[in-house]
């Protein structure tokens, strides 16, 4: 099945962002006796803050510690899930790296150094730093939407405090 950037970024959204950043927010909000503008603030930061997680989230997958991540590295891999780092890999990658993606994914054998060389050809590729870019990218849009924000600041803090473990943890 043919898979986009947008419809990788589509499912972070509806998945990651909504369900666990959006909704958590907007209920303690609410239970906060918020206004429709500070629900609508919490929203544009809420959504790319989502997005740039799972994007790290997926990134730990390949090239995480083992150790400290709590869930076994490469299992992405071998569910077959598409990441925004395997995409563009396929995309920019030699006949020879498709042909090793292509039996990586959804591998439950794949072993340690097969998930290694796959690791390498998203280095190799560009698709890592594309993809770290891309969680930067998302995490400037979060703190952009609460520049102006409607909201005070000893929250705005904790937001952003909140926004940079989100994106930029090792776990």
């Amino acid at each position: 099945e043919k898979i986009s950037e947008d419809n990788i970024l589509q499912i972070h959204n509806n998945k990651t962002a909504i369900y666990s950043f959006e909704g958590p927010l907007h209920l303690g909000a609410v239970l906060g006796e918020c206004t429709e503008v500070q629900l609508k603030n919490l929203t544009a930061y809420a959504i790319p803050l989502g997005i740039g997680f799972q994007i790290k989230d997926d990134n730990l997958g390949i090239f995480g510690k083992q150790g400290v991540l709590g869930k076994p590295i490469f299992s992405d891999l071998k569910e077959g899930k598409k990441t925004l780092l395997v995409l563009k890999a396929y995309e920019w990658s030699t006949n020879n790296q498709k042909k090793k993606i292509l039996k990586a994914l959804g591998n439950q054998n794949l072993t340690r150094e097969e998930g290694t060389e796959i690791a390498d050809i998203i280095t190799d590729t560009g698709s890592k730093e594309y993809s770290i870019n891309k969680k930067n990218n998302y995490r400037d849009e979060c703190l952009e939407a609460l520049t102006n924000a409607n909201i005070d600041s000893e929250s705005k803090e904790i937001l952003i405090d909140y926004s940079d473990k989100m994106v930029n943890r090792d776990k």
